[in-house]
Parts: C-alpha cells; sequence; structure tokens
C-alpha cells in the first residue's frame, strides 16, 4: 500500500502553497470536498474541487486509492 500511495503522490502531487481552498461543497465516504483554486503561474489558474480526506489512517486510504482508480 506504501508503494502504491507514494507512486500516486508523486504522479499528482499538487505544491500546498499552489492552493486557495474555500467553502466547504459536499462530501464522500472518505473525505470532504472543498471549491478551490489552483494557481499554475502568476496568470493562470484553475478553479477546482479538493478532496481532503477527513481519516488518513492506512485503510482510509487504501479505500479512497480503491474508489478512485
Amino acid at each position: 500500500l506504501q508503494s502504491l500511495w507514494n507512486d500516486f503522490d508523486q504522479q499528482y502531487r499538487i505544491e500546498r502553497k499552489q492552493l486557495i481552498l474555500s467553502e466547504k461543497i459536499g462530501q464522500g465516504c472518505f473525505v470532504d470536498i472543498h471549491q478551490g483554486e489552483w494557481k499554475q503561474s502568476r496568470k493562470k489558474s484553475l478553479s477546482i474541487a479538493v478532496k481532503i480526506l477527513r481519516d488518513r489512517t492506512i485503510s482510509s486510504m487504501f479505500e479512497y486509492l480503491t474508489e478512485i482508480n
């Protein structure tokens, strides 16, 4: 599981300083979903939804990774 999480982390990592989180807009089984903005550069940004794991246990991470794959 750790290697799966590390592979996922490296492939899809966005630096926290590039994100601006706004209000909570929903929730799923394992996550809270927030409206956000991803600052890709000084001139380019995207409106996004950000999923934040509520429980950071190994089993929750595994369930979440299974859900999104």
